[in-house]
């Protein structure tokens, strides 16, 4: 029996936290971009910080964007606050679950199906909620961490 194999090209990570906060999505950056700068197949390791819901979701399309012109699956670290109803950018808006559903299902696509999204925020677990069987993927696979 085959398993499914996840195909990663390059590292996206999103990072909304308020100035008081340690700026661990930076730090992360810090740490992997060394690493995959000496992987035998360099990965690129992108970061942006965004600070209102309009600036995080437009970046989710940019980075569809990128996934389309340079054919690189991503991993995507989402690095923020969060609750049950989503995800606390800087500006104290909140992107809900559900307003993710349609940028990652584009990333997904886009990406062959090769999409992991790793939700760093309290309660990420309930991006589980909106997705459903019967829907497309909106990810391969998530890891959830609080």
């Amino acid at each position: 029996m085959n398993l499914p194999t996840l195909h990663i090209g390059a590292l996206h990570i999103v990072e909304s936290l308020q100035s008081r906060d340690l700026k661990t999505g930076a730090r992360l950056r810090q740490q992997l971009a060394a690493m995959a700068a000496s992987h035998p197949r360099p990965l690129p390791v992108h970061f942006w910080s965004e600070q209102t819901r309009a600036g995080f979701v437009g970046r989710l399309k940019q980075i569809e964007s990128d996934v389309r012109s340079t054919g690189r699956p991503p991993i995507l670290h989402l690095e923020t606050h969060g609750n049950r109803d989503g995800l606390l950018v800087t500006s104290g808006e909140t992107v809900t679950w559900a307003d993710l559903v349609g940028p990652l299902t584009n990333i997904n696509i886009t990406a062959r199906l090769n999409l992991l999204v790793v939700v760093a925020a309290c309660d990420g677990e309930s991006l589980l909620s909106v997705i459903q069987a019967h829907d497309r993927a909106p990810v391969w696979g998530q890891r959830f961490s609080s």
